[in-house]
């Protein structure tokens, strides 16, 4: 982000979005600010799905037989008390890399949402 490449397609996928949020009440530089932090956050994402595709190439363990195989480590790390928020969550919470982007792609399309709301005058 702080070396822009001359990329025609990524710059065509900006110009998109910066055309399609014309008329939403923001000025343009904060339309430039939602438009790559969108792309920002997506490229976060997919690089833990890359490493998390390597990892299983590179292992042959799935994420869960991953998990499996380091189970009673982390049973005994939750049950030596250091923990004891992660430990309450440890059996009803799983996360993965989809819930995670979906949730984080929620906030971040709700916080634009309001920034639009906020800009937009009063009737």
């Amino acid at each position: 982000m702080s070396r822009p490449q001359p990329l025609p397609n990524g710059m065509a996928h900006t110009e998109w979005a910066l055309r399609a949020t014309a008329g939403v009440g923001l000025d343009t530089e904060l339309r430039w600010q939602a438009a790559v932090t969108l792309v920002a956050y997506v490229r976060g994402v997919a690089t833990n799905l890359e490493a998390q595709a390597h990892a299983e190439q590179d292992t042959g363990l799935t994420d869960e037989q991953w998990v499996e195989t380091h189970e009673a480590t982390f049973h005994r790390m939750m049950a030596g008390g250091r923990y004891p928020t992660m430990a309450a969550l440890q059996e009803s919470v799983g996360l993965d890399l989809d819930s995670v982007f979906e949730f984080g792609l929620h906030r971040l399309l709700d916080g634009y949402a309001a920034l639009i709301d906020a800009a937009r005058p009063a009737p």
